[in-house]
């Protein structure tokens, strides 16, 4: 069975390693599913909504994501480089 990350990132050049990308996806939707259910504990569907509006997220231009998000961080760093930097401290 195909999942909803691994469906995205797999046309990515410089994937190699989908093994990995499969148990971060399912981590990532387990974490999720946690939030949902803790956060809004009466709602039973926030979960399915949340991911039935994931696929509009990948057609946002990441320059629209930086400018709404990223612009008060630094106006002069991409993107590209925060996440980068943020990754790296972890």
């Amino acid at each position: 069975m195909v999942t909803f990350l691994s469906y995205y990132v797999s046309g990515y050049v410089g994937l190699d390693r989908p093994d990995q990308v499969e148990q971060l996806n399912s981590l990532i939707q387990q974490l999720l599913q946690e939030h949902a259910r803790s956060t809004r504990p009466t709602d039973h569907l926030h979960y399915s909504r949340v991911l039935l509006c994931l696929p509009a997220l990948y057609g946002i231009n990441c320059k629209m994501i930086e400018n709404l998000f990223c612009k008060h961080i630094n106006g002069n760093m991409d993107i590209d480089v925060l996440l980068k930097e943020m990754l790296q401290n972890l």
